[in-house]
């Protein structure tokens, strides 16, 4: 998948321990719940966690890495759906480990191949889950493997 680099992006960045979570997806596909259990979940686990960016984040590449932004209009600002827009801790930048973009569930695969994001005109890319939308627990299961796999296996 290859994003436009020129153009703030739809999607929500949280920072979990040391690694960047981009995440993609329609309006109203659970981005903004699926970042707050994410955060609330490494933070009740005494881990460091926090948002970047909340709705839209500025991508570009800096050298192999992607690096996310938060609009300033929006910085320290998330959804709260129901509830509002609420101010939330947040770092202005991070570099992206990790994308998950959420989908129907009909249109994902049971068993999925390795699949990268990337950036228009550059080398820098990092791996994508496609979750499904609308179960953020599913989704959060998703994320805590893949992080999980790659500590237990640095080298993979």
């Amino acid at each position: 998948m290859r994003l436009n680099d020129t153009a703030s992006q739809h999607g929500c960045v949280v920072v979990l321990g040391r690694l960047g979570i981009l995440i993609l997806g329609e309006s109203g596909s659970g981005k903004s719940e699926l970042a707050a259990r994410l955060v609330g979940h490494w933070q009740n686990g005494q881990s460091f966690a926090s948002w970047v960016a909340d709705d839209r984040v500025y991508l570009s590449a800096h050298g192999k890495h992607i690096v996310a932004r938060v609009p300033q209009p929006i910085a320290g600002l998330a959804e709260c759906r129901f509830s509002g827009i609420v101010p939330v801790k947040h770092l202005p930048t991070a570099i992206v480990d990790l994308a998950v973009c959420l989908h129907p569930t009909q249109e994902l695969d049971r068993l999925p191949g390795p699949d990268w994001i990337s950036l228009d005109e550059s080398a820098a890319s990092v791996p994508i889950i496609r979750a499904p939308r609308g179960d953020p627990n599913k989704a959060l299961e998703l994320v805590e493997v893949h992080i999980r796999s790659k500590t237990a296996h640095p080298a993979a």
